[in-house]
């Protein structure tokens, strides 16, 4: 990865942390975007630190464009996706992801 992409991954992986700081969350990049640096796997870009249940972790990808279909609209929450015979993934806003965090690690 060149120096050019690898500065783009940086900043925001940097930019996710400090979204869930500015919520009250505890969060954490892995320094050189490996997990293992942390003790966990080398896919974990950043943990989010929970009160009351374990903590989560997460992987950081950004690009240029993201196929429209993939996106939730204004008018939902998440958009779930499947694959043929496969499991479903729900992608929705940061933003949203971590008020259910919220609503959900409450002590």
């Amino acid at each position: 990865m060149g120096s050019k992409s690898r500065s783009k991954g940086f900043g925001y992986e940097r930019e996710i942390v400090k979204e869930f700081e500015a919520d009250g969350f505890r969060a954490k990049r892995a320094w050189g975007s490996n997990g293992r640096a942390l003790g966990l796997h080398e896919e974990v870009d950043i943990v989010v630190h929970m009160k009351t249940s374990p903590d989560v972790h997460l992987q950081a990808k950004r690009k240029a464009s993201i196929a429209g279909y993939i996106k939730p609209t204004p008018q939902v929450m998440a958009q779930v996706i499947r694959e043929d015979r496969g499991d479903s993934y729900a992608v929705l806003p940061l933003s949203t992801f971590i008020k259910l965090l919220k609503h959900y690690d409450k002590e």
